[in-house]
């Protein structure tokens, strides 16, 4: 096995508090893989020039890197991007690979 991860933040846009979606999140998360551990953390980045800071939830599980396992977590950001009403969520999967995964293009005029 080895540790995957993903980051979501802790407020929306609006900065309405996300903790039923990071709830949900993590409750799937055991449901999939068998246990989770969330960490406090502090995200950055830049756009067009700009820098962005947000408190974030790093949600790490562990499995063994398969194709399913993969879609699974996913899945499960997908889901937790569209609750939270964000733009990309970053996940890591257990194979080391990154992405950022478009979870709602709908909301590309709200950020």
């Amino acid at each position: 096995m080895r540790e995957a991860l993903m980051i979501i933040p802790k407020a929306d846009n609006h900065g309405h508090d996300l903790s039923n979606v990071r709830k949900a999140t993590l409750t799937r998360m055991i449901d999939a893989f068998g246990g989770c551990t969330v960490r406090d953390a502090e995200g950055y980045w830049l756009d067009n020039g700009k820098l962005y800071q947000e408190p974030v939830t790093e949600l790490v599980s562990a499995y063994t890197p398969t194709d399913f396992n993969d879609a699974t977590l996913r899945e499960i950001a997908t889901q937790a991007g569209h609750d939270a009403k964000q733009l990309a969520v970053y996940v890591r999967f257990a194979s080391g690979e990154v992405e950022l995964i478009n979870t709602a293009p709908a909301y590309a005029n709200a950020a």
